[in-house]
């Protein structure tokens, strides 16, 4: 693959590594670091199923996609695995924190997404998770290029996902 890169200099700008779920190889970091020292800027796709595994590498990413899948109250629900929505949301945290471009996706799923109710508390990301800001057409752009995150710079008290992960003392 590596060889294979060689020629596509000059064509190619970055690699996304994804496919089921990159942060379960144990040679990620690695294959990152020989992508980046060929001149590829280097991208992931995650569930984020893995943050420990995730932050071992987030120094390595130029960009993150995140597919979360639901409101944490619904995750498992949608994936059948207890705990997943803490260890995706653990994940999004982290990626937030560490200031790395991040795309966030999900799939609405009308029976199994719309059934949480929206004012459950659980069920709401925390502000700077939400959509961010749109600018009117015409509009000029912001100083920061738009790259500003949304909501509030104040403290606040941990999100409910990493009280209840630093409680259960789960590990990736």
């Amino acid at each position: 693959m590596l060889a294979w890169l060689d020629g596509r200099r000059g064509l190619l700008d970055a690699v996304v590594f994804s496919g089921g779920e990159p942060t379960a190889q144990s040679g990620l970091a690695d294959a990152m670091r020989a992508v980046r020292a060929k001149g590829f800027a280097v991208g992931l796709h995650t569930g984020g199923i893995y943050p420990r595994r995730l932050a071992e590498v987030v120094g390595l990413v130029d960009w993150v996609g995140l597919d979360v899948k639901a409101p944490i109250a619904a995750y498992v629900g949608v994936t059948g695995v207890a705990s997943s929505g803490l260890a995706a949301f653990a994940s999004l945290d982290l990626l937030q924190r560490a200031g790395v471009p991040l795309e966030i996706r999900t799939t609405v799923h009308p029976v199994l997404i719309l059934s949480v109710p929206s004012e459950a508390p659980a069920a709401r990301p925390p502000a700077r998770a939400r959509a961010g800001r749109r600018a009117s057409p015409g509009a000029a752009a912001p100083a920061d290029g738009g790259r500003a995150r949304c909501g509030s710079r104040r403290p606040r008290a941990a999100p409910p996902w990493r009280r209840a992960a630093r409680t259960a003392g789960s590990r990736s």
